[in-house]
């Protein structure tokens, strides 16, 4: 009877639970919201505009300021060494405004301190072919996680 109710409760809770991949992937689409708002943020709080390069060959998204001579540098915090997106999770397309989301190279996007940014999708995979898309809107300055696989 014990044995009967622990299955049930097993088949139950497993689903919901979801994979540790799926997990992986919500979390690292948090962290990428969190890294663009916090971006579009200290352009407005430093005057400077911010750039992110999303290197889609590397999986690497490097964080940069603007500095008086007009010279994008890395910033000098807990971003400076850009923000690494890691397996099973990939950063599969950079799409600005409303074109179709690029798929390799680098993509730039500056964050002016007064804005006026296009909206911006990023669109991540997982190995085993789950996926969602991150959306930026730069009207309210923030991030939200479309519902897909990280719902």
């Amino acid at each position: 009877m014990v044995l009967m109710v622990l299955s049930l409760t097993l088949v139950l809770l497993l689903p919901r639970l979801g994979s540790p991949e799926r997990a992986d992937l919500r979390r690292q689409a948090r962290t990428l919201a969190g890294t663009l708002e916090l971006v579009a943020e200290e352009a407005v709080m430093t005057g400077r505009t911010w750039r992110l390069r999303f290197l889609l060959d590397t999986q690497t998204i490097a964080v940069e300021s603007q500095d008086d001579d007009g010279e994008f540098r890395p910033v000098r915090d807990n971003l400076a060494d850009g923000i690494q997106v890691s397996a099973p999770v990939r950063l599969a397309g950079v799409g600005i405004a409303d074109t179709s989301p690029v798929r390799e190279g680098e993509v730039r996007v500056l964050f002016p301190p007064q804005g006026g940014i296009d909206s911006l999708r990023l669109v991540l995979t997982s190995e085993s072919g789950a996926q969602c898309s991150l959306r930026f809107d730069p009207v309210l300055a923030r991030a939200s996680v479309d519902g897909g696989d990280c719902g």
